[in-house]
């Protein structure tokens, strides 16, 4: 698991002063994960763990290179991880700036609803989109979906049960990644009530 750390980084505009985007009092608090406490991904692991979450690849590329998915910014972006429950997998929850909105991101995902891709660029990645159910008293704008991630020579090896939410730029990533099945109804409503949480954290 990895160590606490969490970083405020400077953001500047050319011809404009300088200001800090503190992203860190927007994430989840570490115990407010159901099955642990979590930890927050250090500062200089950040862009890996991005490339995990959003499966834009950190290295090698994603095939067909218009099914990339597009990038955040991983300057101030928080992170936390904690154990999951039954389905012997892990939650996290990422906070972010973007430059687009969920349209687009189901646009895209409409496009490309299989490709090659992942933190590598090696995975075969599959999405579904699900009904998403909004946070009660959030405006955010909502999306889910389920991932399967297989490995090369196509056995499925990886699951992941997706909420996300956006209101202006700042985004809301909860992601449940366990072994290739289906979560448990106790399990999916502890998943879900954290991303509940962590809109709540982010968006008040």
């Amino acid at each position: 698991m990895l160590a606490a750390v969490l970083a405020a980084t400077a953001c500047t505009v050319p011809g404009e002063p300088s200001r800090t985007v503190d992203l860190a009092e927007r994430a989840v608090a570490p115990a407010d994960f159901p099955y642990g406490a979590a930890t927050a991904v250090p500062a200089a692991q950040v862009p890996g763990a991005l490339a995990d979450i959003t499966f834009r690849p950190l290295r090698g590329e994603v095939s067909p290179p218009g099914c990339t998915p597009a990038a955040v910014d991983t300057g101030t972006a928080q992170i936390r991880v904690g154990p999951g429950g039954p389905a012997q997998g892990t939650l996290t929850t990422a906070v972010v700036k973007v430059t687009g909105g969920l349209d687009e991101l189901e646009a895209a995902r409409r496009q490309c609803p299989e490709f090659t891709g992942g933190a590598t660029g090696a995975q075969r990645m599959s999405v579904t989109p699900v009904q998403a159910r909004s946070p009660e008293g959030s405006d955010a704008a909502v999306t889910a979906a389920v991932w399967t991630l297989s490995a090369p020579g196509g056995a499925a090896a990886t699951r992941i049960d997706e909420w996300i939410a956006q209101r202006g730029d700042i985004r809301v990533y909860v992601q449940n990644r366990h072994p290739d099945g289906e979560l448990d109804t106790a399990e999916r409503t502890a998943t879900e009530y954290l991303f509940d949480t962590a809109v709540r954290s982010a968006f008040g």
